[in-house]
């Protein structure tokens, strides 16, 4: 493997590890035990999903997908996403099943990737079919007008949604609706392909962007929990895109600096993203039931923050732990079925 290579195994093995923090977050807090250490640590990990996107981008930017290719590439791209999805999104259906909802409905949300947190698999086949266009458009040297551009879309998406859609009308989407469409991660692939062009930025600079960035997205999660409680506001929203925006810039423009056991591990896990992104839920699913006869009673008697965010960060830990031995297993015994139906 390429030392290129292994840096963004690495930087997806970040990526996947924030997914599955975003999702724990729920077994250890709630509007009662929720402080400011974890109102803080939960707003820096709303890059998690734009650095999967930019790295999506960086790669298949510079594919030729002139005629017949653009078939080829469909099928084969989104083969390997999409199926997958169906397989896991199985379990969801036949839970849906079980507490008498309609299959009909659950048929639609099966194919529709509306099952768990699957958007994602939405957002990126909208990338694959969209990117011979992507690729037309910003041919030539106004790559930044482009991210300046696709920058204030993004956001405005997000704002509009947050102040007019909830905020004004109170409509509540679900999250297909709501991060499904492609305009919502729009400047994560334009930046992608900017990074994959050799582009060069000053990292003090969007070092500097990041750290204002984090302010604006701590005093926009307080205003927007203070109109509709918790946890509102702690995800993505429209400061978290400049904010994300800048960690990528950062995190895609210091590869090389980083290496070690972390690293490595990191990287490992890394390979194993998509499936981890894919069946994580399930493993918290049951971690819940456990945590709250075993857990919950006493650290709701001995509640601080540290101590909330160690067994927050435990809890992690083992998520991420669990679900990789049990891809790594599945991969070994049945290597061909894991990689065109586990996603590893």
């Amino acid at each position: 493997m390429t030392e290129r290579n292994s840096y963004f195994d690495m930087l997806r093995g970040i990526a996947i590890v924030m997914v599955v923090a975003i999702h724990c977050f729920g077994l250890v807090y709630n509007a009662e035990n929720f402080d400011g250490l974890a109102f803080v640590v939960r707003n820096l990990l709303n890059c998690a999903v734009p650095i999967f996107c930019v790295s999506s981008a960086f790669f298949l930017f510079p594919k030729d997908l002139s005629g017949k290719n653009y078939i080829a590439f469909l099928k084969k791209q989104v083969a390997r996403v999409y199926l997958p999805m169906l397989f896991w999104s199985l379990g969801w259906l036949a839970l849906d099943l079980h507490k008498g909802k309609a299959i009909g409905t659950g048929l639609v949300k099966l194919f529709t990737c509306d099952y768990s947190v699957y958007y994602f698999v939405a957002v990126i086949i909208q990338f694959y079919i969209l990117l011979p266009l992507f690729q037309k458009i910003m041919k030539g040297n106004k790559v930044n007008l482009f991210i300046l551009l696709s920058l204030l879309a993004t956001t405005a998406y997000m704002a509009i949604y947050s102040y007019v859609i909830k905020g004004i009308y109170h409509v509540e989407l679900p999250l297909l609706l709501y991060a499904g469409p492609i305009l919502c991660h729009l400047v994560y692939f334009v930046l992608g392909n900017s990074l994959s062009n050799k582009k060069v930025y000053s990292v003090k600079l969007f070092l500097g962007i990041a750290v204002f960035s984090i302010i604006a997205m701590c005093i926009e999660s307080h205003y927007l929990m203070g109109q509709s409680g918790f946890p509102v506001g702690l995800g993505i929203k429209a400061s978290s895109v400049l904010y994300s925006l800048s960690v990528c810039v950062v995190l895609y423009s210091i590869r090389g600096y980083v290496k070690g056991r972390l690293s490595a591990l990191l990287q490992t896990l890394g390979r194993f993203s998509f499936g981890i992104y894919l069946s994580h839920v399930y493993f918290i699913q049951v971690l819940h039931k456990v945590v709250n006869k075993c857990i919950a009673p006493p650290l709701q008697e001995h509640s601080s923050p540290l101590l909330n965010l160690f067994v927050w960060f435990v809890i992690v830990c083992i998520v991420v732990a669990m679900d990789y031995g049990c891809l790594y297993v599945v991969k070994k015994c049945v290597p061909n079925f894991s990689k065109r139906f586990i996603g590893v």
